[in-house]
């Protein structure tokens, strides 16, 4: 199978190929081209454990409780962050919700620290 790299360095390129023209207004519409990335932070992510997640799951990711995901061996936390933001924000099991406590960027500083566990 072959690819073909194109570039769609002037407006020439995507006028010239309608499906092209097509996929990089559909792009620009949805916000893919012009959102930017939010890197996670770790430092408050860990800030955030301690407050609201060492009771449970112990300081270094080991849980206090029974059932809780042990961290230092990665579980749960083999899923895309999204899915584990959401499992935060809505609450799991005996974990509860978050919602309204933490804010998405919060959650996903979180997530960032969670990972270091592993």
């Amino acid at each position: 199978m072959k690819i073909q790299l194109i570039s769609m360095n002037s407006k020439t390129d995507r006028h010239s190929n309608p499906v092209l023209g097509w996929v990089a207004g559909a792009c620009m519409m949805s916000g893919s081209f012009t959102s930017a990335a939010y890197a996670a932070d770790i430092v408050n992510g860990g800030q955030l454990y301690q407050t609201y997640c060492q009771s449970c799951h112990g300081a270094q990711g080991k849980p206090f409780m029974p059932g809780a995901p042990d961290f230092t061996r990665g579980d749960g936390l083999m899923q895309a962050d999204t899915a584990l933001l959401v499992t935060i924000r809505e609450g799991k099991n005996a974990m509860p919700s978050f919602r309204g406590i933490l804010k998405d960027n919060q959650i996903l500083d979180l997530i960032g620290h969670l990972r270091t566990f592993y």
